[in-house]
């Protein structure tokens, strides 16, 4: 579903896996592995400290999120380059708690029912996703619990 969207439109509405990485673009959001704001906006939140809703997974939705209702854009600066070990601070099996924070995240932020349409149209994307069977599997399985549960 997500290709009929045209590049750089992608990326600006769906996020930091569907953008082309070697573009700059305004975004909804960046992934917290690296990112920069000048000091005066964090002036701006209570206690002059970031949200802290999330300990890992999430907390970089948060501050994006956050710092836009402040009325600042987020912006991928494809020309800076940082080495980043995917998964390096977790391992496979915190899937469930990463993807239960998103989904926390969706309610308190776009209420339950966007959060239960998102979760059913990626539950299709991965059940549907050819390559890596095994993992694309695993994760629409998340996908369906939460649809169902609200808990992956």
């Amino acid at each position: 579903i997500h290709k009929l969207i045209p590049q750089p439109k992608r990326g600006q509405l769906m996020g930091n896996g569907f953008f082309d990485h070697e573009t700059s673009i305004n975004c909804q959001s960046v992934w917290g592995a690296f990112f920069m704001f000048p000091a005066a906006v964090l002036e701006r939140f209570p206690a002059k400290k970031l949200p802290g809703s999330f300990f890992m997974y999430s907390e970089d939705l948060e501050w994006c999120y956050a710092i836009r209702k402040l009325g600042y854009r987020i912006y991928y600066n494809a020309s800076v380059s940082v080495i980043h070990h995917l998964g390096a601070s977790s391992s496979s099996s915190v899937l469930h708690f990463k993807h239960n924070n998103e989904y926390a995240f969706i309610v308190k932020n776009y209420g339950w029912l966007y959060a239960k349409t998102l979760v059913l149209l990626r539950a299709f994307l991965y059940i549907t996703k050819a390559g890596r069977a095994g993992y694309a599997a695993g994760i629409a399985a998340i996908y369906v619990k939460l649809f169902f549960t609200g808990r992956a």
